[in-house]
């Protein structure tokens, strides 16, 4: 390879990288700017889930997870109050890594819970 095709190689690199990080930035601004949203629909559901925990038919056992599901969803809408996009990715890129199988649930549950959330409003 010649000197000029190594050059345009790397500058096409470069091009590639920074449309790519921003790409991430405008995706991450985007996200930033409904996390309010989505803690709010988080915390609507784990209301919701409280108030039925009482009515629902199964027993102390199911009133009992149910209202743990809520507590986990109120916890789950704290934190993402109180963390900016890249606190969050940074967190959960630990976390899959530690424990990979476990996270490929949690992320499923996860977009639906999001799905949802964007979708009523």
């Amino acid at each position: 390879m010649d000197e000029v095709s190594a050059r345009t190689m790397q500058e096409a690199a470069c091009n590639s990288r920074q449309k790519a990080e921003e790409l991430v930035r405008t995706a991450a601004d985007a996200i930033d700017s409904r996390r309010d949203r989505i803690a709010g629909a988080l915390h609507r559901t784990a209301s919701t889930l409280h108030t039925k925990a009482g009515v629902m038919s199964g027993g102390q056992q199911i009133t009992r997870m149910t209202h743990t599901a809520a507590e986990k969803l109120e916890l789950s809408a704290q934190y993402i109050r109180d963390r900016d996009v890249r606190q969050i990715m940074s967190d959960m890129r630990h976390k899959v890594l530690r424990n990979p199988g476990a996270s490929l649930l949690a992320a499923g549950f996860a977009g639906f819970l999001v799905g949802r959330a964007l979708r009523r409003d």
